[in-house]
C-alpha cells in the first residue's frame, strides 16, 4: 500500500512538470519572423498595395486601403514613392496593420502581419512578422500540393507547425533552407488541414 502511495506521488510530480494545453495554445499565438527572399528575389524596387490601412511604428499612416506605393533603393536607403512623387526616405521602415485582417501585397503577392523593410546587399529585403497560424497557411500548400489527400495535408501541417515552433525565436527565410512560405496566397483545402 505504501508503494502505491509513492507511485501516485511520483505520477503527480511528473505530470505537473508538463505544461498544460493552455500554455501550448498561448505559445502557438506567437509570431514568426520570415525574411522574404524566395518569391521576391533581389529587387531594387517593389510595389506595395494594401487591403487595409498600415501605420508606421511611430503611429503615422503609411499606406491606406487601396493605395499603391513603390519602395526604391536609393544610395543605400529606401525611397518611398506615391505615383511618381517621393514621400520620404529612410534606412529601414517598419509598418503595422491597423486591423489584423489587412493584407499587404508585395509585387502582387499578399501577406498578413507587419513588416520591416531593410536594405540587404543593395536590395530591398522585407521581413514579415506573422502569426504562426497565418504562417502555416502560407507554408503547407508550398511544401505539398494542396490537392493531395486531407490526411497527408494534416501530416504536413503537423510537421510544418513543429518546425515553426522550433524556429520561433530565429529569423528564417521563405526558401527551402527553412520552409517555403507563400504568404496569404494559400489554398482552402490545405488551410482546413491546419
Amino acid at each position: 500500500m505504501r508503494s502505491l502511495k509513492y507511485l501516485f506521488i511520483a505520477f503527480f510530480i511528473i505530470f505537473s512538470a508538463f505544461p498544460s494545453h493552455e500554455a501550448s495554445a498561448a505559445e502557438e499565438s506567437k509570431t514568426m519572423e520570415v525574411k522574404l527572399k524566395n518569391y521576391l528575389g533581389n529587387q531594387t524596387s517593389v510595389k506595395l498595395t494594401a487591403t487595409g490601412d498600415y501605420r508606421t511604428s511611430g503611429g503615422e499612416t503609411f499606406i491606406k486601403e487601396g493605395e499603391e506605393l513603390t519602395l526604391k533603393m536609393e544610395s543605400g536607403k529606401l525611397g518611398v514613392y506615391k505615383d511618381s512623387k517621393k514621400m520620404g526616405s529612410d534606412a529601414s521602415l517598419k509598418i503595422i496593420p491597423v486591423k489584423q485582417d489587412a493584407l499587404l501585397s508585395i509585387n502582387g503577392r499578399p501577406y498578413t502581419g507587419s513588416f520591416l523593410f531593410t536594405v540587404e546587399g543593395g536590395y530591398i529585403r522585407p521581413i514579415n512578422h506573422v502569426y504562426i497560424e497565418d504562417y502555416l497557411k502560407g507554408v503547407v500548400p508550398r511544401e505539398m500540393p494542396a490537392l493531395w489527400h486531407s490526411e497527408a495535408l494534416k501530416a504536413q501541417a503537423i510537421a510544418a507547425r513543429t518546425y515553426a515552433l522550433r524556429h520561433q525565436s530565429t529569423l528564417i527565410d521563405d526558401t527551402v533552407s527553412y520552409q517555403v512560405y507563400g504568404g496569404a496566397d494559400g489554398h482552402y483545402q490545405s488551410n482546413s488541414a491546419n
